[in-house]
């Protein structure tokens, strides 16, 4: 296919301020899902859900023609395909369709996230969603301190004073100094999001663009992960810090040893794993959290299911549904029931058996892969692309779905679907045509 034949295919561009905004509010909506239900109930959330979902429909099928479709990884189109092949032998088909929409859905903002936004575009939009989620959660702790003066139940339920606090959606803690829940109404969550946010201004920083209120933003998301107080995103926050010194150690390496260096310095990081591992249940101890707060337990129930049906699993559902066997009451723990396996493999091991976990683990490992050869073979700063960004977003997101499932669902499985589609998708840019296509322009070296 030449040149001209590739860029007659391309469908006109959406304007590129209008397909920003649209990538904000999706972006927020998706990340602040568990808000919204709390605030309209399921009949609210479907609703906005469902208009969303339309707006992609239409957007992917102007882009129908479009051959970076092509290029979408196929390890993701594997996991799909084998998670829908799962309604074959689930035990709960008609709780499998239900999670095949909204995976599927929610791949489908992802992948256009991808085709509509530049590099520059996806992270500012993920930047400003994320400080829009963060800044109305601190407004909400504070109405809740000064105005309710007591714990808030989600609207549309009938959660009283005898139920447990993990059901709440904000138990007010902000003036005993946290920890907050936020709109999100779990402290963990918001923690993360604040992370993602630190993540976003740093590779806009770094990539050299005027950042406007970069202080302030910083300062919100520094200061809702004091707030929030989670143990598990305090560890993955230092994990990142040490990988932005391996990147950079890397970096100063010539290009001609460099491959040889990586090499060494991935067998230090896995010594160092492995002793992470040894030491990790001293360390939980002191912080309080000697069973990862219940996660052993839920471990272990869940591995008795994978032995039961080990190749192929239940049957895809995402997050459990609670209305179906074996799920129905699976885990409870004080009164708390929990509806996912707090380890985003280990709960695709249980539903899609070690076939659907295999492919998972090849597509997170390529994602990764083509995130590090970004990071490696670029400038350090150019105003055309966020740098070492999205490979730090997946670091992170992959570093969380050790102690959660939100890999799975919402707005972590579409940014993570968007980053691993756009890295795959550049890489196509590059192996040819990359001139006929309607992208940012390749970054120049500033490196002698």
């Amino acid at each position: 296919m030449t040149g001209r034949e590739i860029a007659a295919r391309l469908p006109p561009p959406t304007p590129a301020p209008i397909a920003q905004r649209l990538g904000e509010w999706m972006l927020f909506f998706l990340f602040a899902a568990q808000g919204v239900r709390n605030l309209a109930g399921w009949p609210g959330y479907l609703g906005v859900a469902g208009a969303l979902a339309g707006l992609v429909a239409l957007s992917l099928w102007r882009h129908r023609r479009d051959p970076r479709l092509l290029s979408v990884p196929p390890e993701l189109v594997a996991f799909l395909l084998f998670s829908a092949c799962s309604l074959l032998w689930s035990e709960y088909r008609w709780a499998t369709v239900l999670g095949l929409l909204a995976q599927w859905g929610t791949a489908a903002a992802g992948i256009w996230l991808a085709l509509s936004l530049s590099w520059r575009q996806l992270v500012a939009a993920l930047s400003s969603a994320l400080s829009r989620v963060l800044l109305l959660s601190l407004a909400f702790e504070g109405f809740v301190a000064l105005i309710v003066q007591d714990r808030v139940a989600p609207l549309w339920t009938g959660y009283g004073a005898t139920s447990p606090g993990a059901y709440f959606w904000s138990e007010n803690q902000l003036l005993l100094g946290g920890p907050v829940q936020g709109i999100v109404g779990n402290r963990n969550l918001l923690a993360f999001l604040a992370l993602l946010l630190l993540l976003t201004i740093g590779a806009r920083i770094v990539g050299g663009e005027a950042v406007r209120r970069a202080p302030w933003t910083v300062g919100l998301a520094i200061g809702t992960l004091t707030l929030t107080r989670s143990a598990t995103v305090i560890a993955v926050t230092a994990g990142l810090a040490m990988l932005i010194g391996v990147l950079l150690l890397v970096r100063r390496v010539p290009p001609r040893t460099r491959r040889l260096f990586q090499g060494v310095v991935l067998a230090v990081l896995s010594v160092g794993l492995a002793g992470v591992l040894s030491i990790l249940p001293v360390a939980l101890g002191v912080l309080g959290r000697s069973d990862l707060t219940n996660r052993v337990d839920i471990w272990r129930t869940v591995l008795g299911l994978v032995e039961q049906r080990p190749a192929l699993g239940w049957g895809w559902v995402s997050y459990w549904a609670p209305w179906v066997q074996p799920y129905d009451g699976l885990v409870v723990i004080d009164g708390v029931e929990y509806l996912q396996a707090h380890n985003a493999l280990l709960d695709v091991l249980l539903q899609l058996g070690v076939v659907g976990a295999a492919i998972a683990g090849v597509l997170a490992v390529a994602a990764l892969v083509r995130g590090w050869t970004r990071a490696m073979g670029g400038p350090l700063t150019t105003t055309a692309s966020p740098g070492w960004g999205p490979f730090l977003l997946l670091c992170a997101l992959l570093a969380q779905a050790l102690t959660e499932s939100r890999l799975l669902v919402e707005g972590n499985w579409a940014l993570f679907v968007a980053l691993s589609a756009k890295l795959a998708m550049e890489g196509w840019s590059h192996a040819g045509h990359a001139k006929f296509t309607r992208r940012e322009p390749a970054p120049v070296s500033i490196e002698p």
